[in-house]
Parts: C-alpha cells; sequence; structure tokens
C-alpha cells in the first residue's frame, strides 16, 4: 500500500507562515528537552524519558478512546500557555526559588506535557501543507530559520534569550481557530492498514528517532563555535524528514489526525526508552553509534521512498456539482467516494487499499455504479462527468 499527497502550486505565504512558526517551536523544544543555556542556568534537568513516556501513553489513551479526527480547540488555545508558564516555572525553580522537591516534581510533569502538546500542535502545523511541494518547502526553511534563531539569540543578553524560551510556545496560538480539514473517508483503522508498509516505516523511523536522541550527546549550541554542531546536522535532519513522512502517511493513509500525531509521538518516546535502557546497560555508548545510526535513517528514507510514497501527480477530485450530479444519479456515499477515485484514475486494487474493502466490494461498487450512471467503461465515466457535471 503506498499513499500520495496532492501536488499543486506552492504557496509562498503557507510557507513563510509555516517555517516560521515550525522553527520557532523547534528551537523551544530542543531548548527545554535536551542540554542547553536555559537548562544549564536554570539547574534544570531535560524530561525524564518515563515520565514522558507516561503522559504520552495517557494522551495516546484519552485520544483513541474520544476517536477525536482535529485536535480539539480548547486543547490548541490552552496548551501553548502553559508550555511557556512551565517553562517560566522551571526558569524561577533554578534561579529565583528554594529547591522544592514538590514543586521540581511538579514542574518536571507540566514541562512534559508541555512538550508533548507542543509537538502535537507542531505536526498540525505542518499538517496544514497538504501538499508535497509546500510541505518540503516548508520544513526546509524551518531548518535554515532554525540555525538563524540560534545565530541572532546567542549574540542577545542571556535575559532577551530567557524571555524568547519563555514566549516561543505562544507562537502556536497564531491559527489556533483554524482547525485541519475533516480527513476524507475516516473509518475504523482497519490491521491491513496499520500494518501497511508506510505507516511500519513512520514507526521504525520514530523508534529509531527517538533512540538516537537519547544516546547521542544532544545539545543545543551555547557558543557561536558550536553552532552548527550542538545538535549535528544529521540529527535535524533525521527529525524533519521523520515529521514529512508522518504528515504524508497521515493524509495518504486517511488516519485521524489527531490519533496519528499522537502515535508518532508514541513511537519517539519508545525509541528514547530503548536509549535510555541501553546506556543503563551500557554506559559508555561509542560516540559515532548516534551519528551513524542518524545518516542511515535519512539515507534510508530517500533510498527506500519508491515502496511508500507514489510519484507526484495532479489530484482531479470532485467538484460540489459533481457530487450533487452522483446524488441526483442516486449514488450512495460509498458508491461516490468510489466515483472519486475512479475520476482520478485510481486502479481496482487502489480503490480496495484506499477504502479497506475487499477486492469483491469494490467490484460490486464498481458495477452498481456503471449501472446507474448507464456507463461501460472508465472512460465513459470520466466523459460523463465532464460534460454533465
Amino acid at each position: 500500500m503506498q499513499v500520495d499527497l496532492k501536488v499543486g502550486k506552492v504557496r509562498k505565504r503557507q510557507v513563510a507562515k509555516t517555517a516560521v512558526l515550525d522553527a520557532v517551536i523547534w528551537y523551544w523544544l530542543h531548548q527545554m528537552s535536551y542540554e542547553s543555556l536555559f537548562t544549564q542556568q536554570t539547574n534544570g534537568l531535560p524530561v525524564p524519558s518515563l515520565i514522558s513516556a507516561l503522559i504520552t501513553a495517557i494522551t495516546g489513551v484519552v485520544v483513541l478512546l474520544a476517536k477525536w479526527d482535529r485536535i480539539p480547540v480548547a486543547f490548541r488555545m490552552v496548551a501553548p500557555p502553559l508550555a511557556s508558564f512551565s517553562a517560566l516555572l522551571l526558569f524561577l525553580s533554578g534561579m529565583a526559588l528554594p529547591q522544592v522537591g514538590t514543586l521540581e516534581g511538579a514542574s518536571l510533569v507540566l514541562l512534559a506535557f508541555s512538550i508533548l502538546a507542543c509537538q502535537i500542535l507542531r505536526i498540525e502545523n505542518l499538517a496544514k501543507c497538504d501538499d508535497v511541494k509546500t510541505l518540503t518547502m516548508a520544513l526546509f526553511g524551518s531548518l535554515l530559520l532554525y540555525y538563524v534563531i540560534s545565530f541572532v539569540l546567542l549574540m542577545l543578553p542571556y535575559a532577551v534569550y530567557g524571555a524568547f524560551v519563555v514566549l516561543s510556545p505562544l507562537v502556536l496560538l497564531v491559527g489556533a481557530r483554524t482547525p485541519l480539514p475533516p480527513t476524507e473517508r475516516t473509518g475504523r483503522v482497519s490491521r491491513k492498514a496499520f500494518l501497511s508498509t508506510p505507516n511500519l516505516l513512520v514507526i521504525l523511523f520514530g523508534v529509531a528517532s527517538g533512540f538516537v536522541m537519547l544516546i547521542g550527546d544532544i545539545s543545543s549550541a551555547g557558543t557561536l563555535d558550536d553552532l552548527l554542531t550542538a545538535p549535528s546536522p544529521s540529527y535535524l535532519l533525521m527529525l524533519l524528514l521523520y515529521m514529512d513522512l508522518g504528515v504524508i502517511v497521515s493524509f495518504g493513509l486517511r488516519f485521524r489526525k489527531a490519533m496519528y500525531f499522537v502515535v508518532m509521538n508514541m513511537a519517539w518516546t519508545l525509541g528514547a526508552l530503548l536509549g535510555s535502557l541501553l546506556l543503563r546497560l551500557i554506559p559508555a555508548v561509542p560516540d559515532y553509534l548516534p551519528a551513524v545510526v542518524s545518516v542511515a535513517i535519512v539515507a534510508s528514507f530517500f533510498l527506500f521512498q519508491s515502496t511508500w510514497l507514489e510519484a507526484p501527480k495532479q489530484v482531479v477530485s470532485l467538484s460540489g456539482a459533481a457530487q450533487g450530479l452522483a446524488q441526483a444519479k442516486g449514488l450512495s456515499k460509498r458508491e461516490t467516494e468510489v466515483v472519486l477515485l475512479l475520476l482520478e484514475g485510481r486502479s481496482l486494487r487502489y480503490i480496495q487499499s484506499a477504502l479497506f474493502i475487499s477486492e469483491g466490494t469494490a467490484r460490486t461498487h464498481v458495477k452498481r455504479i456503471y449501472a446507474k450512471l448507464e456507463v461501460h467503461s472508465k472512460q465513459q465515466l470520466i466523459d460523463f462527468f465532464k460534460e454533465n457535471a
């Protein structure tokens, strides 16, 4: 089973907006999750992987039971201020307040939830780029802006840097009231869809990426000299490609977005737990191992992309008039969905995979469509809609 996104004209404004928001929140996640000037100055520690795993699992169960397609508006409005507050609390606990065990524990739990929430909202922000070109340009723009932000903040006083880190999550409020469009043809996720090659690759890449980020000596640049080495560019590219793959698969397989974004984070957290376990068993992990693994992940993304990503093509979708025509001719909702795929030039096997139905059921739908529209071939079907819609 392969996936694809529509390929259209690049929306430059969407690219710029997405890249800026993504770069800012990406920078915040690195400052809060790994060794950085912020965690060093506040005597704070990166969030323990066990706490992150527990909170990710609880959130995942809630989302799965709720069967959310869209992320709730309340979640998108509350999470960014909560993330800023958790950063401020961590800052105050190290700089102004006495070391109180209860306060530190509460701040770590709050920070762990905030990091998960911002990761989910970051992926949602990327998913608003619903075509391959726009998404790819936004991601690479984000990577460049990440370095620009790092460079500028290293030149400014620490107070300005600290204020930027504390306030960064608030950028996620931009467009927070504009949700993703609903997932097309959402239904129960079948075992076949879950075990498809694209989805398994997302899980595998997520586990491997989380593993690399945990066992590697990941830190953010503290001086201009280590700007291009902390973190290693290969780590950032690995994360960038993971985001790209996850968004493409979530659209291509038409998973519920809120559910799928949590699954991506669960895979990452699992990798971090495995990395933590390895460090306990073998404290002296070779320095080159995380770099080698990250380069291997990046290389495999390009080498094996033909196994999960179809060649880009312009998707022809049913217009409102065509949908009205289908309904007027007595086509059911499922038959209309099949017509949509037929007009895109899809094969019967593709329709079977996309709608999670058997090949026999797909054939039956096509026969009924032909009978209701009084056509006898796919070309006649296309001509019918061109002439009448």
